[in-house]
């Protein structure tokens, strides 16, 4: 399962290389981290996923997905 997590971040990296202000893509990692921290118990990884979420909303605050 750990593998799939990596390879789902890497597609919302690349998608944020290519466009920094995709919130979307913010979002996107958020609801993976989140995934991996329910997985993993991780503090590190609900930590992640909350500064995905608040990098989202920072770009777009009516972004239902991050909300």
């Amino acid at each position: 399962m750990q593998g799939r997590f990596e390879e789902a971040k890497k597609v919302q990296q690349r998608a944020l290389q290519l466009n920094p202000e995709m919130a979307e893509a913010y979002a996107g990692l958020g609801l993976i981290w989140l995934k991996q921290a329910e997985s993993s118990q991780s503090e590190k990884d609900y930590e992640s996923a909350l500064v995905a979420y608040r990098q989202a909303i920072a770009l777009k605050p009516d972004l239902k997905e991050a909300l």
